[in-house]
């Protein structure tokens, strides 16, 4: 049985037939991240991510 995430992830894969060059390498990355993270049940939240890049951020500026 498919649960709802997996018949999204097939919706996506159809979806990047018919996307521009750089969007499919976009969405084709997002979706090898959402497998690993689903697989490795490895996930940061939005907080997390944002708070990551201000440092990063914040690094280039000094």
């Amino acid at each position: 049985m498919k649960t709802t995430k997996d018949l999204i992830l097939q919706e996506e894969r159809l979806n990047v037939t018919n996307a521009p060059q750089q969007q499919k390498m976009f969405i084709a990355r997002g979706l090898v991240s959402a497998e690993f993270a689903h697989k490795n049940n490895e996930y940061y939240s939005a907080e997390d991510v944002l708070a990551e890049l201000k440092l990063m951020l914040d690094n280039m500026k000094a």
